[in-house]
C-alpha cells in the first residue's frame, strides 16, 4: 500500500474514532459487557470464557482502527521526508544549472 493510500485509510479511521456514534457505541458495549461480568455467578466458567472472548474480539476491533489511524501519521512522516527530498534534489540541480 503506498504511502497516499495509508494516509487516505487513516483519515477515515480517524474519522470513525472521532464520531460520537462510535464513541457511544464503544461506551454501550464497554459497559454492557463488565454489566454481564458482574452478573454471571463465579460458577459459570463458560459463561465468563465467553464473554472474556467477546472482550478480546472487541478489544482487537477498536485497537485495529487505532493502528490504521496511526500509520497514517507514520505515512505522512515519510510523504513529508520524500517531498523534502524531493525539494533538496531540484535545488540542487537549480544551483548547478546557474
Amino acid at each position: 500500500m503506498t504511502p497516499e493510500e495509508e494516509l487516505r485509510r487513516a483519515g477515515e479511521a480517524q474519522q470513525v474514532l472521532g464520531s460520537s456514534v462510535f464513541q457511544e457505541a464503544c461506551n454501550r458495549i464497554d459497559e454492557g459487557l463488565a454489566a454481564q461480568r458482574r452478573g454471571v455467578p463465579i460458577t459459570a466458567t463458560e459463561m465468563h470464557t465467553a464473554l472474556i472472548l467477546t472482550e478480546q474480539l472487541w478489544s482487537n476491533v477498536r485497537n485495529w482502527i487505532e493502528q490504521v489511524a496511526q500509520t497514517g501519521k507514520f505515512a505522512q512522516i515519510e510523504l513529508d521526508r520524500q517531498r523534502t527530498l524531493r525539494q533538496r534534489a531540484e535545488e540542487t540541480v537549480r544551483i548547478w544549472r546557474r
